[in-house]
């Protein structure tokens, strides 16, 4: 086997197949990334337990001789982002070592057999559904909004992923609308992401997750294709030149919908950026891992109280409150670090935030709609913020 091709592109091709790959594997032969050549160009693939990348290079590869071999894959691609970028690198098998000379440079890699390889059991004709398309920028937007919100552990397994959910029934034809859902069980992130499409519903795991978005940026269309006998067990995506295939997470989706909240006392619109600045001033005293706040909403502004005995902060930031008949004020405590990742995930566009006084949970919306978030709020320790001025 012998190549030449450009070290930008050998870097480019390697970094969108090495996330799959683990930094340690009981089998040897999972840390190795696979490469086949011939007239045709270049395929590289790596994979583990449960997903596998691959990428065809097609262009800017010259095949002197055919071959297939494997070597690690974060061992070449570490050296191929070391070149630059515009070198020329030559891959050969040399015996039972890889060669990569580029320029003065000579590197000999340790290489298994490629009979050793096996890829990871890919599509057959159990296919469910056929072929859904989406805008690659409108998939990789939803699944980052909602992401931070995943369950990390495995616990859990069926929260511990995103969940994709049609609108729309089998009988009926789908309503235009998938639902892109994350909980970890305290805190809850829904995205819409829209398609004339139906499915059954698949929990992608969290693993799986941060390579589709990666893999979002290799065209302006991806195709998602959902395999299984009775249920989705599969997901294979192309998008340009990479496909990505990866097992689903084996079990049922709680139901989201009994979560999200519908009656409100109060409905509060504010700046994210200046809520995020207040809420590291107000948990900065706290000894606490995950500190909390207080929060209380008037027709003033909004008032924020560390709620933590021991170490006290508070102070006020503007924001427009429009409160229920019959309410002054309402006041809740809810996880600092959980409120600001919603906040983040909203970027410069206003916030809205509804809620009810007291251990309510809190709905907070984008301002197009498309995307929600729900936060458990947590117990309060201290007295509540009854004026403006308490908390100045």
């Amino acid at each position: 086997m012998k190549l030449v091709m450009q070290a930008a592109t050998l870097a480019k091709a390697l970094q969108s197949v090495a996330g799959v790959v683990a930094k340690r594997a009981n089998i040897p032969i999972l840390l190795n990334v696979h490469i086949e050549c011939a007239g045709t160009g270049l395929v590289l693939t790596a994979r583990n337990m449960d997903q596998q990348a691959q990428v065809t290079l097609a262009e800017g590869v010259v095949v002197a001789l055919a071959g297939t071999v494997t070597s690690e894959a974060h061992v070449l691609l570490s050296i191929a982002t070391r070149l630059p970028g515009g070198a020329d690198v030559c891959l050969e098998l040399v015996g039972a070592k890889l060669v990569l000379t580029s320029g003065r440079t000579r590197c000999e890699l340790k290489t298994l057999p490629h009979d050793d390889w096996q890829m990871l059991e890919g599509p057959d004709e159990t296919r469910v559904a056929g072929e859904v398309a989406f805008a690659a920028a409108a998939l990789a937007e939803a699944l980052t909004l909602v992401s931070h919100a995943m369950a990390r552990d495995q616990t859990r397994p069926y929260i511990s992923g995103v969940a994709l959910e049609c609108e729309g029934d089998e009988a009926f034809g789908p309503a235009g609308l998938v639902h892109v859902v994350a909980t970890d069980g305290h805190r809850m992130a829904i995205a819409e992401l829209p398609g004339e499409v139906w499915f059954k519903p698949v929990i992608i795991p969290h693993d799986a997750v941060a390579e589709i978005i990666k893999l979002c940026g290799a065209g302006a269309d991806v195709s998602l294709s959902f395999w299984g006998k009775e249920t989705p067990s599969l997901l294979a995506l192309a998008a340009g030149e990479a496909c990505y295939t990866t097992k689903l997470v084996d079990g049922a989706y709680p139901d989201w919908r009994r979560v999200v909240p519908t009656a409100f006392d109060a409905h509060v619109t504010f700046a994210p950026a200046v809520m995020i600045d207040a809420l590291g001033l107000i948990a900065a005293p706290s000894d606490e891992k995950t500190p909390s706040v207080s929060v209380s909403y008037t027709g003033e502004g909004i008032g924020l109280r560390t709620n933590e005995p021991a170490a006290q902060a508070s102070t006020l930031i503007a924001g427009e409150c429009e409160l229920s008949p019959g309410h002054t004020a309402v006041t809740s405590c809810v996880d600092a670090r959980y409120f600001a990742d919603a906040l983040k995930a909203l970027g410069k566009h206003p916030a809205a935030i509804s809620l009810c006084d007291g251990p309510s949970p809190w709905l907070i919306i984008s301002p197009d709609g498309k995307y929600r978030q729900v936060i458990m709020p947590v117990v309060s320790r201290v007295p509540a913020i009854e004026k403006m001025e308490d908390a100045a």
